[in-house]
């Protein structure tokens, strides 16, 4: 008896194999399908983590632009009138330099002491007053006429300039501050 009762479990054992092996076919196709879906949750869990910290890093790069410039009610450079007087002044510079150098290269004698200065100390007994022939003041007053055509040309062209650059709108910067 006890052995065809070991018998009858072994026989119900083998019959329910295949029942057995069903169950074990679906729980191991329902464990991979989860496995792959695990997997695929866990790649996008990564992915979304790599996106975050790419735009965290991207966050820097980018500007937004919170309150747009407002142009100055008055223009902070150029000054005008500073630039007027520094142009003025080198103008009044150079002619001074132009006329002390003129007269630096002008080896005339002019008065009597210079010519005692000249000859060792020799004193001067008599002079001669400048007599101006009618040649010499007729080229002094084309030298004088000459002069200031010369000055109203540089004048009017740089007036011309001015007036040219403010209807171009050019603006000049100059190489050093004032």
């Amino acid at each position: 008896t006890r052995l065809k009762e070991k018998i009858e479990v072994y026989q119900r054992r083998v019959e329910s194999t295949p029942k057995r092996e069903q169950e074990l076919a679906g729980l191991t196709r329902d464990y991979t399908i989860t496995q792959q879906n695990y997997q695929r949750l866990l790649d996008r869990y990564y992915e979304s983590k790599r996106a975050e910290s790419m735009e965290k890093r991207q966050q820097g790069e980018q500007f937004r632009i919170l309150d747009f410039a407002k142009p100055p009610q008055t223009p902070v450079s150029p000054d005008k009138t500073r630039i007027a007087l520094v142009f003025l002044a080198l103008g009044l510079g150079a002619g001074a330099g132009i006329l002390f150098l003129f007269e630096l290269a002008d080896r005339s004698i002019k008065d009597s002491a210079r010519l005692e200065v000249i000859s060792g100390g020799i004193p001067c007994i008599s002079s001669v007053p400048l007599a101006l022939t009618q040649y010499d003041r007729k080229r002094l007053r084309w030298r004088n006429i000459l002069l200031i055509v010369l000055n109203l040309a540089i004048f009017c062209l740089g007036v011309f300039l001015v007036i040219y650059s403010r209807m171009a709108h050019i603006v000049v910067d100059i190489p050093f501050p004032l």
